[in-house]
């Protein structure tokens, strides 16, 4: 719910957009009081009061996730499930059978599976942290043969993704982290296609301004300029299709997150 007084404004109509994206704006009468607004997904978000096409106002929201949270990317409205609909065998996987009884379509268009859980997890930082995972991608069939997946630490104001595929589509791939950005059509990400057949650890070292970046403990990537200083609010892993994961472990010497499943 947003209180705003936009009144003043020369225009007749003003807009509110819920985050970065311009996707997300609605334009409101400037004499209007309120409006409301629906967030599908957990993460930290800057609302902004736009008049004249400037940014007058912003405000920050949270929206935590309570926990890991499954969800199937659908449009308009995700599909969400519960945490045990999601958990076995010390994994965190969501089943294809799953998928299914919501009479959800893996083909000819797989759907993305994401888990996500925002939450305050204390002091740490982006530029300061060491985070280690082990994932899988699940789903090899028809046009899910790239296996696409991401693996996301959400920060406040920015974001660190890594990108994970089969070895034959890493032109497709893009790399962020907080300000640094590299993309497979300009870059050599070859070293972030991997072989899903088993699971793949993926560990980051980051500080001092730099981030390494180890793939089945082996260095494949550096990160050196660029890298904003922002507090980490969430940890998000997506597969194309759907996957698995088997631990999860954020950590900076005074934070210390660990999950097994």
């Amino acid at each position: 719910m947003f209180d705003f007084d936009a009144s003043k404004s020369p225009y007749d109509s003003v807009a509110i957009q819920q985050s970065w994206d311009r996707h997300l704006r609605v334009n409101v009468s400037k004499n209007d009081r309120q409006h409301t607004s629906i967030y599908y997904f957990p993460d930290f978000y800057y609302a902004k009061l736009i008049v004249g096409g400037k940014i007058v106002k912003q405000h920050e929201l949270f929206v935590e996730s309570n926990g890991w949270l499954p969800v199937v990317e659908k449009q308009p409205v995700p599909v969400y499930y519960e945490i045990r609909d999601a958990l076995g065998d010390g994994k965190l996987s969501l089943s294809p059978e799953k998928i299914k009884e919501r009479n959800i379509a893996l083909q000819p268009a797989p759907p993305f599976v994401v888990y996500t859980n925002v939450s305050d997890y204390g002091e740490i930082y982006s530029d300061d942290f060491t985070f280690e995972t082990s994932v899988k991608n699940n789903y090899n069939e028809g046009a899910a043969a790239c296996r696409l997946s991401t693996v996301y630490i959400l920060c406040k104001g920015t974001a660190i993704w890594i990108p994970l595929s089969t070895k034959g589509c890493v032109s497709d791939l893009d790399m962020y982290f907080a300000g640094y950005e590299a993309s497979g059509k300009k870059h050599d990400l070859s070293a972030f296609g991997v072989d899903f057949e088993k699971y793949v650890s993926l560990k980051i070292e980051s500080h001092n301004g730099k981030a390494l970046i180890f793939i089945d403990n082996k260095p494949i990537y550096t990160v050196n300029k660029g890298i904003s200083r922002a507090k980490i609010i969430g940890i998000v892993f997506r597969f194309q299709g759907t996957g698995s994961v088997d631990y999860v472990r954020l950590k900076n010497g005074k934070v210390n997150y660990d999950d097994e499943f």
